[in-house]
């Protein structure tokens, strides 16, 4: 009998599965090509940088570095920030160009100002602004600067941004493929394509697809901003993909490929891997080509089948090609040893699913309710319970019985035990009719999906109003009172229930009727029930309440032992001690910690710097603001800094110049300072041009008359004059003609041509000879080459800019120490009072932040004095208050630690009079001997035989089910 039993299970499962897999074959799509709607993305592995921060197998299968189950990682680049325009550049630069880096930027060859006009008066007929233009070409050492720009920042620049470019651009394109995933749910997959075949079949039919897939996820890594491929979790299953063929190259084909890959061990890198894919493509047609390469070369589709490695991650629609073969393997298991799985039992109603075994593993305690707001029968009320008892239920009918009516009542019910609901149907008009028949009160509180037009958007938002403003008039006291009032009414009417249903048991009962009570622990005839109870009254002497027969035990097996061992725990004189107060508002002990090393570190420079310091000064400071003592110790310390570094200057007129500074008296050296510096910016373009060439010039040669020659001579030329001839020969040449003949350039006469450069050589020998004219009677001028003495030139500029920095600290100096006007001013060229004073102001800073510290320990111990007064503060604010006294940082921290515990306890405590609050309300008489005997060792085999019975009763159940 239990054989054929069986084998009427078989056969049921069976048909289940041959049923499903015909519906799957008729909803199943072949795609040929990857460029099919259902490929969502492709990411080919060739496009992947061999740069740091990306790998892949795909390059070298066996790398150490990574783990074998990382078949890709893109790290995220920060991309190389354009390095800043040179200053004299910006205006001529246009900004775009810059990251054109197909073509190397340049500047605009002219630029168009709005300046001000210098002949604008206030009231006169000309415009206050003027536009001019610049052109580049008259500012050489612009595009100088460009060019170093370019050469030094720009083209490193480009380098680097061409190396990241390709790396953000695959970790965007997996982003997006995350994200695509993400979005798109379980409709999709994530696959690796190994072996691009491109052919074109039978009936003119192109076929350019992957005929190896590998099952792959993607991970991301948010924080560290990675992207990691692998195979899932329950591996990479590689297969072989040929379903876009015909059935006869299908099948020669599949066969060969699944026997190869089985020495794959589910690694799709493995070598063996590329050894398959080369036989599909000779099985398909003996003039097949197989090209061993990542890249994909793009090769059209002929009759010639031809397979490149060409690996590609791939986001596709799932096809029903997997449940197709899922199917088939629980068929062929089935058939063969007759073993169907636990959870196809359940789809095909074979074996019942038990109380136990409901999805969430969790009972339905208290809801033996039944929230029916429509009229209902029996046999609607029995469905709740089969829905608490079982995975799934099935409701048949033909129309008119009732369906919609009951899936209202249904949806009702289970909002009511605070479960979700989820209603879908094959049409919008089912749904609409189910939605008919809800309550208007709960109707308001139902999201509709009937589709996607303009009213059932409309539908939505006025359903997503109504839910806000619904949350918006909830009063949870005024629901606490109705609940308090609909409770009292159904447990007034429980009684009333249980009371009928007791005067009927006892007119009907008989000796041979058999009662179930106390959650099946007691069952039988009321006899037997009672002479069990009898015998059992003194094991179970704590049953000194009365509860209703058919009521459930309030109290879960979990709940007595829990409430023992808080009870114990908490002792009288625990109970006692958590009636105390204690200080809340405390600081940390980290923060105190560092109040104590703040004061410490304090008070030790204090006493370091008191030693050598004038006594004297630092009192008169001491009361001065501390920001302002801060502000003059930085001045004062940049200021010695800079004296220091002026004074081993080695230049003669040093000492005069930092006297004039110090003195306001430096308008000669600053009038000094421009011409040279003026004289500079003049000859540094020309100085190669003097030094470059030897001039030979007439004796008694008058440079700065005979350079005025020159330059006339050399504007008549580019004028478009000419020298002319004898008689001919104009009068400014006549009186100019002298230089030509007179001056050699390099041991030959001049001609026209060498006009500029000797122009340049005389201005460059008239402005150095000025130069060192300026310098007369401080320092001796440089003979020699030009270049050197133009060095020497800028030497001199230098020393003066620091000394002029000098002047402008000094006058930071005075400003800051008016703040405090008891401090003396030192000798600003002795550096040794600067010193003295800036110690000083150490000194009173290390004084001020010592104040703060104890004055912050202060802020703590007198809080803490003030709530030890209190009648009912805990022992442990003297210990805070020795602590803190003591700068004892060891027991400040235990007493942290103790208040926490103290908290810990005292909402634990809280939480236990609830307990015994809802218990009391159940059992009083229980709960009064409970807390009055606690601590009896009797309770302890209570509840072990409790326990014990318990387990007994499970027992019993699953054998009557079995």
């Amino acid at each position: 009998m239990a054989q054929e039993n069986d084998y009427n299970k078989n056969d049921k499962a069976v048909r289940l599965v041959d049923y499903l897999l015909r519906l799957a074959s008729q909803s199943a799509k072949v795609i040929r090509d990857i460029a099919d709607a259902d490929y969502v993305k492709v990411i080919w592995l060739s496009e992947i940088p061999r740069s740091k921060g990306c790998f892949t197998r795909a390059w070298e299968s066996n790398n150490e570095s990574y783990d074998s189950d990382i078949w890709i990682e893109i790290r995220k680049q920060t991309e190389p920030r354009l390095p800043a325009i040179a200053e004299p550049c910006k205006d001529w630069c246009d900004k775009s160009s810059l990251y054109d880096k197909n073509n190397l930027p340049d500047l605009m060859p002219e630029l168009t100002r709005r300046v001000k006009n210098p002949a604008w008066q206030e009231g006169s007929d000309q415009s206050e602004f003027i536009t001019i233009t610049e052109h580049l070409a008259d500012n050489p050492e612009i595009q100088r600067a460009w060019e170093r720009y370019i050469e030094q920042h720009w083209l490193p620049w480009m380098e680097k941004h061409n190396i990241w470019e390709p790396i953000n651009k695959v970790y965007s394109e997996l982003f997006a493929l995350h994200q695509d995933q993400l979005r798109r749910s379980e409709q999709y997959e994530l696959v690796l394509g190994l072996g691009l075949l491109t052919w074109n079949i039978s009936a003119g039919q192109r076929v350019c697809r992957h005929v190896i897939a590998a099952n792959a996820t993607i991970e991301f890594d948010a924080r560290q901003g990675i992207f990691t491929v692998g195979p899932t979790q329950d591996g990479a299953k590689v297969r072989p993909e040929l379903d876009m063929l015909d059935g006869e190259q299908l099948s020669r084909s599949e066969s060969t490929a699944k026997k190869a890959l089985e020495a794959a061990n589910d690694d799709p890198w493995d070598n063996c891997v590329k050894g398959v894919v080369e036989p599909i493509v000779h099985s398909l047609d003996p003039q097949g080509q197989y090209k061993d390469t990542i890249e994909r070369s793009g090769v059209a589709a002929s009759s010639k089948p031809i397979i490149e490695y060409a690996p590609a991650l791939i986001l596709r629609k799932r096809s029903t090609k997997g449940l197709i073969m899922t199917l088939e393997q629980i068929k062929k298991r089935i058939e063969t040893d007759g073993d169907i799985p636990p959870e196809f039992q359940r789809l095909a109603e074979i074996s019942p699913m038990s109380y136990s075994d409901s999805p969430d593993g969790q009972t339905d305690e208290g809801t033996e309710f039944v929230f029916f707001p429509k009229p209902s029968n029996e046999e609607q009320r029995r469905i709740v319970d089969k829905i608490r008892n079982s995975g799934g239920v099935v409701v048949q009918g033909p129309p008119g019985t009732g369906k919609s009516h009951t899936i209202a009542n249904l949806i009702c019910h289970l909002l009511a035990t605070g479960q979700r609901i989820l209603v879908t149907a094959k049409t919008p008009r089912a749904l609409a009719v189910l939605n008919g028949l809800l309550p208007p009160e709960l109707g308001q509180l139902c999201i509709n999906m009937l589709s996607s037009g303009l009213e059932e958007k409309e539908s939505l938002e006025a359903s997503v109003r109504g839910i806000l403003h619904k949350s918006a008039l909830w009063d949870e006291k005024h629901a606490d009172k109705e609940r308090d009032v609909i409770n009292k009414t159904i447990l007034e009417l429980k009684e009333e229930k249980s009371e009928i249903e007791n005067r009927l048991r006892v007119i009907r009962e008989s000796e041979n009727y058999s009662h179930s009570i106390a959650e099946g622990n007691y069952h039988g005839t009321a006899k037997e029930i009672a002479e069990a109870v009898s015998r059992d009254s003194e094991v179970y002497g704590w049953f000194i309440d009365k509860p209703q027969i058919n009521m459930a035990c309030p109290i879960p097996e979990t709940f007595l032992p829990k409430m023992l061992e808080a009870l114990r725990h908490f002792t009288p004189d625990k109970r006692q001690e958590l009636c105390y107060e204690w200080p809340e508002a405390l600081p940390s002990a980290a923060e105190f910690a560092n109040l104590v090393k703040c004061e410490k570190m304090a008070i030790d420079n204090e006493d370091r710097l008191k030693k050598g310091v004038d006594g004297h000064t630092a009192e008169l400071l001491s009361e001065s603001n501390a920001s302002a003592v801060e502000a003059i110790t930085d001045v004062l310390s940049a200021f010695n800094d800079k004296l220091q570094h002026v004074s081993i200057s080695a230049h003669p007129w040093i000492q005069d110049v930092l006297n004039g500074a110090i003195n306001g008296n430096s308008a000669l050296w600053r009038e000094r300072y421009r011409v040279t510096k003026d004289i500079i910016t003049l000859i540094e373009p020309r100085i190669s041009a003097a030094d470059d060439n030897t001039l030979v010039f007439p004796k008694g040669a008058d440079m700065r008359a005979l350079l005025n020659d020159v330059c006339e001579l050399k504007q008549h030329i580019d004028n478009g004059g000419g020298l002319g001839w004898w008689l001919f020969r104009p009068k400014l040449v006549k009186e100019r003609i002298h230089v030509l003949k007179t001056v050699l350039l390099n041991g030959r006469a001049c001609t026209i041509d060498h006009l500029s450069v000797l122009a340049d050589a005389l201005y460059v020998r008239v402005e150095c000879q000025k130069a060192w004219d300026n310098w007369t009677n401080c320092c001796e001028p440089i003979e020699g080459h030009y270049f050197m003495q133009l060095q020497a030139l800028k030497i001199q500029c230098d020393a003066l800019d620091a000394v002029f920095e000098l002047e402008e600290l000094l006058k930071q100096c005075r400003a800051a120490m008016r703040q405090c006007p008891t401090m003396p001013e030192p000798n600003w060229l002795d550096g040794a009072q600067i010193k003295q004073v800036i110690a000083v102001c150490l000194l009173i800073l290390a004084g001020h932040k010592r104040r703060l510290a104890t004055d912050g320990i202060h802020g703590i111990e007198l809080p803490l004095v003030s709530f030890a007064a209190k009648n009912n503060a805990h022992p442990i604010t003297k210990d805070l208050i020795q602590a803190v006294g003591m700068r004892n940082i060891d027991l400040f921290a235990q007493c942290e630690s103790k208040i926490q515990a103290l908290e810990k306890d005292r909402q634990q405590f809280q939480k236990v009079n609830e307990n015994m609050a809802k218990l009391r309300y159940h059992v009083p008489k229980m709960t009064e001997e409970l807390e009055r005997t606690c601590n009896d060792t009797c309770w302890d085999t209570r509840v072990q035989q409790r326990k014990a019975r318990s387990i007994g009763h499970r027992q019993s159940l699953g054998l009557r089910i079995i």
